[in-house]
């Protein structure tokens, strides 16, 4: 070291070393990642564990909402009073000329939770996306929300009894937890397996399925890895791009777009320790903590949803 002090200043030698050290530690990354037939092919996502207690304070809940669905918030919201009462950071977003009836529904629960509304202008264009319009906000929830955690919920959802943290973070390991399903024993078509493969330019089709049951959870380094894939794989393209130029032949093509399918499967293939999977549906020993209004049939029993919810 002496002898290469007086041809290179300390300084100098302290670059070089770290640069050799830098380059060896990405190359065996890469090297191991191309090998994993899992893994996307387009880009490497290294992920530390969050070396902070997970709790349900650490969650922040997205809702995308519209005109339509807007006047069932009052339930989701007396529900989460009942039910959830941790959960208080709320983003809720919309289209912007549903304004007035999103805050009219609405506005006796601002000051009981801390929320941002947020009304999200809509062309022509993105209208005609219809359903794909509010995935693209979703994949955005961290650009809204600052937790380390991010809930999705829909607007025609009720929480049937309380939520406890070990529904969705194991304390034990301190990672949230993330329900999956292996495609080849679905009976039913799943139309998603296509679209995360096109989408995040898979070498093969996933082999899971991660839609399986609201709410859901995810660690918000898991939107910002799924809009990397994306912009490698299809050339500087983001994912509404994608669907203004291409969305006729993706429809032709079959492709279909899962915004929580792109989610789970960035995680899984990055292996990311933040996430313990988990086959199934996580409630399956217990009620479920969520139901839709679909399935509560809102709209004959909404007296007793007044009742269980207003009690």
């Amino acid at each position: 070291f002496s002898v290469m002090s007086r041809s290179f200043p300390p300084l100098k030698v302290c670059f070089i070393v770290a640069s050799i050290a830098f380059i060896l530690v990405q190359w065996e990354l890469i090297s191991g990642y191309r090998n994993d037939p899992e893994s996307c092919n387009q880009v490497n996502f290294q992920i530390l564990r969050n070396p902070n207690r997970l709790t349900l304070n650490s969650i922040g809940v997205f809702i995308r909402t519209y005109h339509e669905d807007a006047l069932s918030l009052q339930y989701l919201f007396l529900s989460m009073r009942k039910f959830a009462p941790q959960l208080r950071k709320i983003v809720l977003v919309f289209p912007e000329q549903d304004h007035l009836i999103v805050q009219k529904s609405v506005q006796r629960w601002q000051n009981h939770f801390n929320m941002t509304l947020l009304g999200i202008y809509e062309t022509n264009a993105s209208r005609k996306l219809g359903y794909d319009e509010q995935q693209f906000n979703k994949l955005d929830a961290d650009l809204l929300l600052d937790s380390e955690i991010i809930l999705h919920i829909d607007s025609d959802c009720v929480f049937i009894r309380p939520l406890e943290e070990a529904d969705l973070i194991d304390s034990k390991t301190n990672q949230i937890i993330m329900p999956y399903d292996v495609y080849a024993e679905f009976e039913e078509h799943i139309p998603w397996a296509k679209g995360v493969q096109y989408f995040l330019g898979l070498p093969q089709l996933p082999a899971n399925e991660y839609m399986r049951q609201l709410p859901l959870a995810y660690p918000r380094q898991a939107y910002q890895m799924v809009r990397t894939a994306i912009y490698l794989t299809h050339h500087g393209m983001s994912l509404p791009d994608l669907f203004r130029k291409k969305n006729k032949q993706m429809e032709k093509d079959g492709v279909y777009l899962s915004e929580f399918n792109l989610l789970g499967s960035v995680l899984w293939n990055a292996k990311d320790p933040s996430v313990k999977w988990v086959r199934g549906k996580t409630t399956d020993k217990k009620r479920p903590m969520v139901k839709q209004f679909r399935s509560y049939d809102y709209h004959e029993d909404r007296e007793q949803m007044d009742v269980d919810f207003c009690e």
